[in-house]
């Protein structure tokens, strides 16, 4: 693995976050080049992002609390929110112990 810091990307920044990755593998070499990538502030996730992401991490029902939780963080005492996001599944649970 070898990491580069390019002069042209890093004066880019905070305005925009450019990334660029270069595999190579057996069969080939693969590039892909990303100026704003996901979750940046000019490429925010949306709340079907978070949950996609949050399905990975805990499962769709899990995933599906939290995100709902979150629409409505404003309306909800400190005490509920920690109730809705300690949420467990089995194996997996949305905040660390």
């Amino acid at each position: 693995m070898k990491f580069t810091i390019n002069e042209e990307y890093d004066s880019l920044y905070p305005e925009y976050l450019p990334v660029k990755i270069r595999v190579r593998t057996s069969s080939g070499k693969v590039e892909k080049e990303v100026l704003v990538p996901k979750g940046h502030f000019r490429n925010p996730f949306t709340w079907d992002d978070l949950e996609n992401k949050g399905k990975n991490i805990m499962g769709k029902e899990n995933a599906r609390k939290i995100v709902e939780a979150g629409k409505r963080f404003e309306s909800l005492s400190i005490r509920d929110f920690f109730e809705i996001t300690n949420v467990e599944d089995n194996s997996k649970s949305a905040i660390p112990s």
